[in-house]
């Protein structure tokens, strides 16, 4: 006998099926079998609802089995026979597919470019698993495909025909997968005891295809009575017959599987019975039941009163879904609901899904997503992955990839360490990484001493790093080896095992599992409970679809790339109280108190269907029209099902219904609600749309706040809203200040509170430290020492001081030829030039050409290994740059040749140090004496010292990798006091022991550009004279010169000889008498008394700056000179927070004419001068 059992949603045919067979179980324990076939997912709650059922009448049960069509057909065959049988997964499907795919590559007509995509083995096997529903052989394929006018059709069959083909040979006799075993199903059922005589029900079934309708043939012949549940309306009313009929009808597919059980009954002779539920059961609430009946209606009946139905429309999605969190709660807490009777529901699982976890973690709601979890990206799968790239290059990206997996046994603390050690000095390379030598890699400060002491502090640290390497290495330098020296997969793949419990990954996994479930985690915990089985799961099906087949370790990565990302986790629910978390596709919702269905925007409900890409829905209706085969046209069933789907979701609610959606996508796009919003509203026309604005906090009353503020952590986050309101207008309502006096008391949270206050209510200016701790910190036994620039930083921004030298914050260091480098090398080459032609009695200008180069290359060649352990001959980019490196520098050379041959002014000292006291027997100092018995000490080094011819004046040559400039400015407001300072030095230099007596007078201070520009020509000239006189343009020296033309022409003598110089930014105007210099060349002149109130100026410059440093004061008050300020490239910032937007910020303005600047310098020194 057949029955079938139709009736709409809620009119109770799932009940009525637990009911029979809990009635049949009671009356006859120890009867035939009852089978009850559901869809897979909703196996596991109809099993607990007939175990509560029979547990509350005192009984178990043994006659019942709940299955899927897939564990079933398991079931029979293990009975049967045939259950042995080497199975293959979905996973295992795939990776046999990706080999087939890259065996058969150039064979493929239409699919060989998309073979080689990673998840295109997922995408064929989807259709494998369709043809095989549909019960297509691979030479119906072929057929069909010889009989199409389309060749490019023609050519996908083709292709298709082939790879499935293929595929069946591979699993003949070797395999069997979810298809195959449904028709071996059909085979065995004829033999199988426990469906002779069975009474089997279907549940929850919407369609079935070929395959599943041969098994229900089956069945029909074997088993005793089959008893069918239809989601389908009343025949007997006009509104039934067009639901079920029309295609377009809500209940059309269930119709279509009606009817053909009905003639597979008449086939075999089987009366049937018929019963229709006409009365919905489900709801107490009158809104929903009254939704469920006019869902597929045109004209709506509306009815009174607003219903346990919630319409919410929120700015964003995160707000939707904490004001749907919030609901939640108050269900819980004030309504007197359980979890469990809770159920979300989304469409949108790629906007919804993360967002949900996230916010009900944040709201400590108990849930479960009911979806299957991706491994790809777990910490093993990472693991496996980057271990395997490691041993190929031991690149520093797989590596540490491999190590942050968390399996080597190193903290965090280990781990910074040894990324940072191997950054610094670039160490990667099989070489570098298995060699038995220690570690030894240290840094070099100077390129110029040979052999550096290393300190302890360092040795320290490269005997840490090179023990922690070693315990990395040793365990993935066998793993390389066995990899080398494997002959099949198969050993491959034992050598990756064997890598795994080498390292303990099994043990570590269960440590991380009990963490997990310690805190509470417990979804996390099962998921490394069972990521281990999965991952063994894959290398076996690797093994069976590979066996003894020779593959390279590349082949392999690229397999296990497609098997992790097929790889995914079912996890049993980790409670029993928790809210369920589904799609629309698949849920378990069915008669549950309360649902929220939330992101019920246009575009989502109903979803917009995603054509298939291997055979697009018109390439299968000319398939079909063929007669050949017959395939679904996907697009056209997804339509029609997506509204089965919506009315499905809207009519699973017994007591209460929310709905919602956002007015803005994450993307900030524009959003509206979906039809269905509509329909509820004719339904419910008293019914408004709560709206939950972005400023609900203002918008809001008293009564509407108190429902949004259920969880601490969450009122938290709007308390500082709250407190920004009495921070902008002094106003703070009584229930924000009740918010607040809460949470302050609470222990948890008073902290957070307070940081909140601090937050918003903080003064940019920062309070002074002490001035023992600025002597802690900056000094070593009172003296303040450091370099020009370290000072020029206290007044660009003294919070960026205070963090680099106060707070010592460093970014780490990486192994990288910069800028630094390059500067470091070149000015190592011109020291090491110009003192071996002052040791031979030569000038620059003497040397040429080919003599020059090879001196330039000999000094290059035997500085550059010293260069961060060698770093430019490290790999072959480098070693080009080095080549290009000393192109600039004979370039420099050459062009520095040029300038000795028309100045008299010639060099006397390179990187002239002073302070530090290198060399007590010749020490230069600038010391300063402070308060409290503190001093400042300047440490520095000039690249070069010039003197001219009769020994009267002498020139300070600073050199440069990038831009300089200096002006008047900068220089009052502390920002740039380099030259003058090493002016200072020079002078007391030169001065030494003259006792007043024919001083020798500063004649400039240059900067001096070491770089070979490139630029471009406005008129394409290619003219050398033109060209040479752009490169000289380019390369001016700025800086300061005196003013003297008798001074100036010693410096560059083409200014004599031209009326311009070629190497500074000066030149003349008018002739003879009358000849001065022009007005552009002012501004790089400076008389002796200015370089005399300069030099006065910036030592009262320091000893303000030193004063200031070691009274405390670390404002964030950055200068900012028309657009210039130091925040452009500050990497402090994200610690001081400055926005000049925000009050109580501001920059320190730097401005004033050059006239104006001088007036106040004069006037400063003269003033300090009376003062005295």
């Amino acid at each position: 006998m057949l029955e079938i059992i139709t009736g709409r949603a809620g009119s109770g045919k799932t009940v009525y099926v637990l009911e029979q067979i809990k009635k049949e179980l009671l009356e006859r324990p120890l009867g035939p079998a009852i089978i009850l076939l559901l869809p897979e997912h909703m196996t596991y709650k109809v099993e607990r609802q007939l175990s509560a059922m029979m547990e509350k009448q005192g009984h178990g049960y043994m006659r019942c089995q709940v299955y899927g069509f897939k564990r079933f057909a398991y079931q029979v065959l293990q009975e049967t026979g045939g259950g042995l049988e080497q199975g293959i997964t979905d996973m295992g499907r795939q990776l046999l597919l990706k080999r087939i795919l890259d065996k058969h590559y150039n064979e493929l007509k239409v699919f060989g470019r998309a073979s080689r995509q990673r998840g295109f083995a997922n995408v064929l096997s989807g259709i494998i698993n369709e043809f095989k529903g549909y019960g297509i052989t691979p030479e119906q394929l072929a057929e069909a495909g010889d009989s199409m006018e389309d060749s490019r059709l023609a050519h996908k069959l083709a292709d298709l025909s082939l790879l499935y083909g293929e595929y069946n040979k591979a699993m003949v006799g070797s395999y069997t997968d979810g298809k195959d075993i449904m028709s071996i199903l059909v085979e065995r059922l004829p033999m199988s005891k426990m469906v002779a005589g069975a009474d089997i029900w279907l549940d929850g079934f919407l369609f079935f295809n070929p395959l599943e309708l041969k098994v229900l043939e089956g069945l029909f012949q074997y088993g005793d009575n089959i008893h069918v549940t239809f989601n389908m309306d009343d025949m007997t009313t006009a509104q039934g017959q067009w639901a079920n009929r029309e295609a377009s009808g809500l209940f059309n597919r269930a119709y279509i599987s009606c009817n053909r059980l009905q003639r597979l009954a008449a086939k075999y002779d089987i009366p049937v019975n018929y019963q229709h539920f006409s009365e919905p059961k489900r709801y107490t609430n009158p809104a929903l039941k009254a939704l469920e009946a006019c869902f597929d209606k045109r004209i709506i009946q509306p009815v009174d009163g607003d219903g346990e139905i919630s319409l919410v429309e929120a700015a964003t999605c995160r707000l939707e879904v904490e004001a749907a969190a919030a609901d939640i709660i108050g269900l819980v807490r004030d309504k007197g609901y359980k979890w469990r009777d809770i159920g979300v529901l989304i469409r949108d699982e790629e906007s919804y899904g993360e967002l949900i976890s996230f916010v009900f973690k944040d709201y400590d709601i108990p849930f479960f997503r009911d979806k299957k979890r991706q491994c790809a990206n777990h910490p093993v799968a990472e693991l496996i992955r980057s271990a395997i790239g490691a041993t190929e290059g031991w690149g520093y990206d797989d590596l540490f990839c491999c190590i942050k997996a968390g399996f080597f046994r190193l903290t965090a603390q280990q781990i910074d360490l040894l990324e940072n050690y191997c950054l610094e000095f670039n160490l990667k390379g099989s070489k570098v990484w298995r060699r038995e030598e220690p570690w030894d890699f240290y840094p070099r400060y100077s390129i110029d001493e040979e052999d550096e002491q290393i300190d302890d502090k360092q040795k320290l640290r490269a005997a840490t790093a090179d023990q922690l390497r070693r315990q990395v290495a040793e365990p993935l330098g066998i793993l390389q080896d066995d990899l080398k020296q494997a002959d099949t997969t198969r050993d491959m793949i034992q050598a990756i095992y064997h890598f795994l419990v080498a390292i303990e990954v099994p043990k570590i996994l269960q440590e991380k599992s009990d963490q997990a479930e310690k805190s509470g985690n417990l979804d996390v915990a099962r998921e490394h409970q069972q990521v281990w089985n999965d991952i063994m799961e894959l290398l076996d099906q690797l093994v069976e679809v590979t066996g003894d087949a020779k593959m390279s370790i590349g082949e392999l990565r690229q397999l296990l790339e497609e098997g992790f990302s097929s790889l995914e986790m079912a996890l049993i629910p980790p409670g029993l109280d928790y809210v369920n978390i589904a799609s629309f596709d698949q849920n378990a919702l069915d008669n549950i108190k309360a649902v929220y269905i939330l992101g019920a925007n246009a575009g989502s409900m109903p979803r917009r269907s995603v054509e298939n890409t291997v055979l697009s829905d018109a390439d299968r209706v000319h398939i079909n029209q063929k007669n050949i085969i017959e395939l679904s046209v996907l697009g056209e069933e997804a339509s029609f099902n997506e509204n089965y789907l919506i009315y499905k979701a809207f009519t699973q609610a017994r007591e209460y219904m929310w709905v919602s959606y956002a007015l803005s996508s994450p993307s900030d796009d524009a959003l509206m609600g979906a039809e269905i919003v509509g329909k509820i509203r004719a339904l419910l026309p008293a019914k408004g749309v709560r709206t939950i604005p972005l400023d609900w906090i203002n918008s809001f009353t008293e009564e509407q706040q108190l429902k949004m503020l259920t969880h601490k952590r969450q009122s938290l986050s709007y308390l500082a809203v709250a407190l920004r309101k009495l921070r902008d207008e002094g106003e703070l309502p009584e229930l924000w200040q009740k918010v607040y006096n809460c949470l302050l008391q609470e222990e948890a949270t008073e902290k957070i509170v307070e940081l909140v206050r601090r937050g918003l209510f903080m003064n940019p200016r920062l309070e002074k430290l002490p001035r023992d701790i600025a002597r802690e910190l900056y000094t070593s036994k009172g003296i303040l020492r450091g370099s020009v620039t370290k000072f020029e930083l206290y007044n660009r921004c003294p919070f960026q001081f205070f963090a680099q030298y106060g707070l010592n914050l460093k970014e780490r260091k990486i192994n990288r030829f910069s800028n630094p480098e390059l500067g470091t090398l070149l000015h190592a080459v011109l020291k090491e030039y110009g003192e071996a032609l002052k040791k031979e009695g030569r000038r620059w200008c003497d040397i040429q050409g080919e003599e020059r180069d090879k001196i330039c290359h000999e000094i290059i060649h035997r500085l550059a290994p010293r260069l961060n352990n060698g770093m430019l001959y490290s790999t072959k980019q480098l070693e080009n740059q080095l080549s290009r490196l000393e192109t600039t520098a004979r370039f420099t050379l050459k062009r520095l040749g040029e300038f000795d041959q028309v100045s008299k002014f010639h060099p006397e000292f390179f990187e002239r140090s002073f302070g530090g006291h290198k060399d007590p027997t010749d020490s230069l100092d600038l010391i300063y004496q402070l308060h409290h018995n503190n001093r400042l000490e300047l440490k520095g080094q000039i690249d070069r010292i010039d003197v001219n011819e009769q020994a009267s004046h002498f020139m300070i040559i600073d050199y440069k990798t990038g831009n300089a400039a200096i002006n008047l400015v900068e220089v009052y407001y502390g920002l740039k006091l380099q030259l003058l300072t090493y002016l200072l030095v020079v002078n007391q230099l030169m001065n030494r022991g003259s006792e007043g007596n024919n001083p020798m007078l500063p004649a400039g201070m240059l900067y001096y550009f070491l770089k070979r520009p490139v630029f471009s020509m406005d008129n394409h000239s290619h003219d050398p004279a033109e060209l040479k006189e752009a490169l000289d343009k380019q390369l001016k020296m700025p800086g300061w010169v005196l003013l003297d033309k008798d001074i100036a022409e010693q410096i560059d003598n083409t200014l004599y000889t031209d009326n311009k110089s070629r190497f500074l930014k000066i030149a003349y105007k008018g002739k003879g008498e009358s000849q001065t210099f022009n007005a552009s060349s002012m501004s790089m002149l400076k008389s002796s008394e200015d370089f005399n109130l300069l030099m006065a100026y910036i030592e009262l410059i320091f000893k303000d700056t030193g004063e200031s440093i070691m009274d405390g004061s670390i404002d964030i008050k950055p200068y900012k000179k028309n657009k210039n300020t130091p925040c452009t490239y500050c990497k402090y910032h994200p610690l001081c927070g400055f926005d000049p937007r925000l009050e109580g910020y501001d920059y320190r303005r730097i401005e004033g004419s050059e006239a104006e600047i001088m007036e106040r310098i004069t006037e400063r020194v003269k003033g300090e001068i009376i003062g005295k």
